[in-house]
Order: structure tokens, then C-alpha cells, then sequence
């Protein structure tokens, strides 16, 4: 009898409780059609289970986002893993921006709090009584870019995407300088996990963004 499964099926990959593969599969190909919809269905119906009882995810304006975290368990159950193949720090740089205190909102205690952030003199909202000028300063601004890609356990690379991180952000300025190279890698992996699966993602009940990715829009 002639065997019809295609290389390119999306494939369900059993999984741990912390979301690790129990079996060694070929990487999956996503396609469209009925049969991998239902097998997506499933895989989603999983990982919800799996990102509620580990708490992997943020809730962003009310809206919940999957951590890396997260997103690397769903790698997992497809049979993927995340690879950093380049991580850049930019040329030095000096930049006039305003110090401003800030008031951010904590949905866990449902409150603002303040933060130092420097944001550039034209972005600045004169309006905005959540921001309060402090002085206009000179920063050295330490940028790093990543590249990530995931791949199959057979070596083939299914997604690639670049992402940085600047001490500019709000709440990174007095950060050491691998957690700026370090958040440049997890936003980088996040985002190539999302251009792969954010379909399935959704249809698991959250937002189809990386909540590290979320956090600075």
C-alpha cells in the first residue's frame, strides 16, 4: 500500500508537563488543509493548558501575551528549537534625550508606579500628565541586535528574525550591559517562534505577539 503522509504534515509531538518532546520527530512543515487545522486545534488546546498551569504568559492592557518561555514550550511540541545565529553590538553612540519620570501601570497590583526613562525630545507629549521632565542629557546608548532561527530536529531552519534592545528603553537604563544583550535574544526568539506559529497561538486564546515584544510597543 502506497504511504500517502507527506513530509510537509504538521505533526503532534507528545509532551512533558514543562512542554519538552517525549519522541524525536522530523521537523514539521506547516501547510494548509483541513487534517492539519484539526492536529493545530489539538496542539493549541495543549498549550493553553500547559501556559495557564506554569503561568507563561503577561497580561498587557488586559490582553494576555505568551512569554518565550511559552513560546518555546510550543516549539517543543512541534519539534523545533531555537538557535541565536548572530548577536551584534551597535558602533557607540551618543544621544540627546530628556530623562522623564514615568508612570506605568502594574496589572498585578492594578496600580501606577514610577520609572526613569529617556525618550527623545520629539516624542515627548506635553499633554501627558504621566510624564514629568526631569533634564536633557547626553546618554551613551548601548544597542545589541540578535538573529535567531528555529530548527527542525533534521537541521532544516524553518524561521529566521532579527530583534534589539537598547539601555534607552524605559526601566533598562541602570540595566547591566548582558541583560541588554540578553533581552535582544529573547525578543528575537520570541518573535521568530511567532512569525512560525502565531497562528496556532491564536487559536489557543491569546495575543499573536511575544509579551517581551509587547512590552515595548
Amino acid at each position: 500500500m502506497e504511504n500517502t503522509k507527506k513530509e510537509t504534515d504538521l505533526q503532534y509531538v507528545p509532551t512533558n508537563s514543562m512542554g519538552h518532546p517525549l519522541v524525536a520527530v522530523q521537523a514539521p512543515q506547516l501547510i494548509i488543509g483541513e487534517d492539519s487545522i484539526r492536529k493545530a486545534a489539538k496542539i493549541a488546546k495543549e498549550l493553553t493548558n500547559i501556559v495557564n498551569k506554569q503561568n507563561l504568559f503577561s497580561v498587557i492592557e488586559n490582553k494576555k501575551f505568551i512569554t518565550v518561555e511559552g513560546w518555546n514550550t510550543l516549539g517543543a511540541m512541534m519539534g523545533v528549537f531555537p538557535e541565536v545565529v548572530k548577536l551584534e553590538k551597535a558602533e557607540p553612540n551618543k544621544v540627546k534625550m530628556m530623562m522623564v519620570e514615568q508612570k506605568r501601570w502594574n496589572p498585578k497590583t492594578r496600580s501606577y508606579f514610577p520609572t526613569i526613562a529617556f525618550i527623545k525630545p520629539e516624542m515627548i507629549n506635553p499633554n501627558d500628565e504621566r510624564t514629568k521632565i526631569i533634564e536633557e542629557k547626553e546618554v551613551n546608548e548601548i544597542r545589541y541586535l540578535a538573529e535567531v532561527q528555529i530548527k527542525g530536529l533534521n537541521g532544516i531552519v524553518i524561521s529566521k528574525a532579527q530583534a534589539i534592545c537598547s539601555n534607552l528603553e524605559t526601566g533598562k537604563i541602570d540595566k547591566p550591559e548582558y541583560v541588554i544583550a540578553s533581552m535582544a535574544e529573547t525578543r528575537a526568539t520570541g518573535k521568530v517562534f511567532r512569525l512560525a506559529f502565531s497562528w496556532i497561538v491564536k487559536m489557543a486564546g491569546y495575543e499573536p505577539l511575544a509579551a517581551e515584544e509587547a512590552e515595548v510597543l
